[in-house]
């Protein structure tokens, strides 16, 4: 296995800060579809993920799925963060989309982290404003977007920026773009008879990203 490398914003930091992360921080692996977080867990740690995805989100009474955000590598979850700092649960699902691993620090020597130094008070507070505008749009893509531009986006996302096959179910399409999985069956047939894309079993082949970019930007 490849040697952990500290997360690259590291770099950055002051030797103190620099020093006391690699003497302190442990490393941690997920398997791929393995669960980090629940509901009203304790946040005993922060994480930071240096390969991998990790995908946030709460199940409604319902049994629908919202995504909050993704967590991808050299990022940690603003929620355990703030759950931590502010001494509460942690109010959601985290998993793992694929294997992942990086470097997690206790809670008692993250507190004092931020008390100590600028560096983690600006790190904290930076990251609570990059969620909190991603959150946001979340909730802007839900109540304003088209669904069929959210779901192609998803698509294109999970496909990567030159790649043609997701491996995707239409329940998980539906649960990341917070729409049932009857629409996102309804959607994927129209797009399919437009000659876009291919679906088959667990699969969608993307047969012309350009067009599919302007669905998705058409919003």
């Amino acid at each position: 296995m490849t040697p952990l490398r500290p997360p690259p914003w590291l770099e950055t930091a002051p030797a103190e800060v620099r020093r006391d992360f690699l003497a302190q921080a442990a490393h941690w692996r997920l398997d791929s579809g393995s669960t980090a977080m629940r509901p009203g867990a304790a946040c005993a740690a922060v994480a930071f993920l240096t390969t991998g995805r990790l995908r946030v989100y709460q199940v409604g009474e319902d049994g629908r799925e919202v995504t909050l955000y993704w967590i991808e590598r050299h990022e940690c979850c603003v929620l355990t963060v703030a759950c931590l700092l502010g001494g509460q649960p942690f109010p959601a699902l985290a998993q793992a989309e694929t294997d992942a691993e990086g470097w997690a620090v206790t809670a008692p020597i993250f507190r004092a982290w931020v008390n100590r130094h600028q560096f983690w008070r600006d790190y904290v507070f930076g990251l609570l404003g990059r969620r909190l505008g991603e959150v946001l749009r979340r909730i802007e893509d839900v109540t304003f977007r088209r669904v069929d531009a959210r779901i192609v986006e998803a698509l294109l996302r999970r496909a990567g920026p030159a790649g043609r096959f997701v491996t995707v179910t239409q329940q998980q399409l539906a649960d990341e773009v917070g729409s049932a999985r009857e629409v996102v069956s309804r959607t994927l047939t129209r797009l399919g008879r437009e000659r876009l894309l291919r679906v088959k079993r667990g699969r969608v082949e993307l047969l012309q990203r350009d067009v599919l970019g302007r669905v998705a930007r058409r919003g």
